[in-house]
């Protein structure tokens, strides 16, 4: 039986292309189970995040119909040959240890990709799609990734996008992000974690804020929740 992860990521497509075939969580187990059958494929983990769309599987059959899976997540026709990738046996596996730790990602070492990769896994583990082959890689991935935050200092800097703007922001305004002359313009990413922005910059005080989100009806609870300003 052989094991492969088909994908796009923000190394290899760009953002609006990734949003095409972005699948929301609650979307997740259907796709994956509509793919399982469509592809003969005997073992599937479907993940999706804002920086990447792949599909890890597991197929007694070897029929080169791995790209075509990926494609039919999109409505319409991209061409993605030239911003897919196709790992195998050993090289899938090598590839989601480096994901799952944060190696992989546009913030080396962010932590939440860990979860998010757990997500996807217990999603399609509790729903009966993943067997002998995806459990072991996917819990070993697991032990990895603890194991190199763990033996190493990667988790010491900023551990997602958020905390980037945070501390590129200090370095912008050196006298503190309440010295600012201008409004802080805290921009939310679709399909990134919303709440995970405005945490970063909870230790940070700043005269004031101007959230530009894809959520607006969420938006002012989690600014009063996590940063105590008014909005």
């Amino acid at each position: 039986m052989s094991f492969f992860v088909v994908g796009l990521s923000h190394k290899t497509a760009p953002v609006e292309l990734r949003e095409q075939f972005a699948v929301n969580a609650s979307n997740l187990v259907p796709h994956a189970n509509r793919l399982k059958l469509q592809g003969d494929l005997d073992e599937i983990v479907l993940l999706s995040t804002c920086n990447r769309v792949e599909i890890y599987a597991a197929s007694r059959h070897e029929d080169g119909r791995a790209s075509s899976l990926l494609q039919s997540l999109c409505d319409g026709s991209p061409d993605l040959r030239s911003h897919t990738y196709l790992y195998e046996d050993l090289d899938a596996a090598r590839h989601l240890f480096r994901v799952a730790a944060g190696l992989d990602s546009m913030v080396l070492g962010e932590t939440e990709i860990t979860g998010q990769v757990k997500k996807a896994y217990e999603l399609a583990r509790s729903s009966q799609l993943t067997g002998g082959i995806l459990n072991r890689v996917f819990q070993k991935a697991f032990q990895v990734a603890k194991e190199i935050r763990t033996r190493t200092l990667i988790g010491r800097g900023a551990a997602s996008i958020g905390g980037v703007a945070v501390e590129l922001a200090e370095k912008i305004f050196p006298n503190g992000l309440s010295k600012a002359p201008a409004r802080f313009l805290f921009p939310i990413v679709r399909s990134s974690a919303p709440s995970t922005w405005p945490r970063n910059s909870a230790a940070r005080p700043c005269g004031s804020m101007i959230a530009s989100p894809q959520w607006p009806a969420r938006i002012s609870s989690w600014l009063r929740r996590a940063v105590r300003i008014p909005c």
